[in-house]
């Protein structure tokens, strides 16, 4: 409940991408790694191997952790927002 006794409303649940979403989240991370001279094969829209040690090398030098993962402060920093 909230200060006036209603109760609070519920959780927004975070929707998951579709496959299709998330292939072009894939692209553009991928495009944007590459502008900035990071070693990508092509622009595949899979999260392969190769993709994964760039997104790695660009979070270590931008002294983030390295995760390889596409989390919210790795998109930011890429440019990539509200994707």
């Amino acid at each position: 409940m909230d200060a006036i006794g209603a109760p609070a409303p519920a959780p927004t649940a975070i929707r998951k991408p579709t496959a299709v979403e998330l292939e072009e989240m894939i692209r553009t991370v991928q495009m944007a790694l590459m502008a900035r001279g990071y070693d990508i094969l092509g622009i595949n829209g899979k999260l392969d191997a190769v993709t994964k040690m760039a997104l790695k090398q660009y979070q270590e030098d931008s002294r983030y952790p390295v995760t390889g993962r596409m989390d919210a402060r790795t998109l930011a920093s890429l440019g990539i927002v509200g994707q």
